[in-house]
């Protein structure tokens, strides 16, 4: 079915699972609008409410503001959660599960949680995969600049960590 919809104050024409623009319309504006977005989330960001747990969470690899906002703003209070466990399942980060008497059979990720941190993580995760164990890029030397030293080296060791265990996990 055909409907009109309206993407970033433009009107664009959705058929099924594809998105038409009008010919005539530019996607110029596009850019900007994005660039200004970004601009935005660094000013909430650099806030006196977020600031401080922001810097902390940038620290880790992958982790850039937006991901470390993001997951601020929806998860709210951390320590609601016991353990790494409870907030992988908040997350759906989880395998899925369908046993039955001795028969037990774990699927994929069971996906029954939070869709858009999820998703945030499984992108931050790929910066996990880049470089070596125990190496440092420019990039996140300057994240971590102005964080403790204690913050940085608890983001070193996880870090460490999962780069070693992604490590096991592919060769």
């Amino acid at each position: 079915e055909d409907y009109l919809v309206v993407v970033m104050d433009r009107a664009a024409w959705h058929t099924g699972s594809q998105l038409t623009l009008p010919r005539n319309m530019r996607l110029e504006w596009l850019p900007a609008k994005l660039e200004s977005l970004d601009r935005r989330i660094e000013e909430l960001a650099q806030g006196e409410k977020y600031r401080e747990k922001v810097k902390k969470l940038v620290c880790l690899l992958g982790v850039k503001t937006r991901t470390a906002l993001a997951s601020i703003v929806e998860v709210g209070d951390f320590c609601r959660f016991e353990k790494g466990s409870t907030y992988a399942a908040y997350l759906g980060l989880t395998p899925g599960e369908s046993s039955s008497g001795d028969t037990v059979r774990r699927g994929g990720l069971s996906k029954a949680g939070n869709a858009h941190l999820r998703t945030l993580y499984i992108e931050a995760a790929q910066g996990i995969c880049k470089g070596r164990i125990g190496h440092k890029s420019k990039e996140l030397k300057a994240r971590q600049a102005g964080s403790s030293q204690e913050v940085i080296a608890y983001a070193d060791q996880a870090n460490e960590r999962l780069r070693r265990k992604y490590c096991r996990l592919t060769h």
